[in-house]
């Protein structure tokens, strides 16, 4: 008889499902590490590109009512070529509250000068915020911390009891 009340539910949970969950549950973990990594390494690689002058074409608040984003868009120029960006920060975009976002826009008012950090290997990726890692890096390293402590405790819990 089990002393305590998780051995009793651990004994009604079939392996096969507890397998799963722990699969499931790693997938998840390697979701949420490649989009931490990806946004912590672009920012990092942001920091060593070059700089130009550009400055502020539009600067708006998106219209999509799911989420708030500001809209920022910019012109520079690259060895004789044109180019507009849109990125704030290096890598995926972040998503804002809607008085963050309004102090985006209010940051960077149509005409600014703005300094633009570009990759030379390939000029068109650029962004005006280099270095710049906001929470969700954060966010996205504890969920994956989370989900891999969950998926081997359940690896552990398993094949535990199948060893006894």
């Amino acid at each position: 008889m089990p002393t305590h009340a998780e051995d009793s539910i651990v004994h009604k949970i079939h392996p096969a499902v507890a397998v799963v969950a722990g699969v499931a549950l790693l997938l998840a973990t390697s979701f949420f590490f490649a989009a931490a990594a990806s946004r912590l390494l672009s920012a990092r690689a942001s920091r060593s590109w070059p700089e130009t002058e550009g400055f502020i074409i539009e600067s708006r608040l998106s219209s999509n009512s799911t989420y708030c984003r500001p809209v920022i868009n910019y012109r520079y120029m690259v060895n004789g070529q044109s180019f507009v960006g849109d990125d704030l920060v290096a890598g995926p975009q972040d998503h804002y509250g809607s008085h963050e976002a309004q102090a985006e826009i209010d940051r960077y008012p149509v005409g600014r000068k703005v300094a633009v950090f570009y990759d030379p290997a390939n000029p068109s990726t650029c962004c005006i915020e280099p270095g710049v890692f906001r929470w969700e890096v954060y966010l996205f390293s504890l969920i994956t911390i989370s989900c891999l402590s969950s998926s081997l405790l359940i690896f552990w819990r398993v094949f535990r009891g199948r060893r006894q």
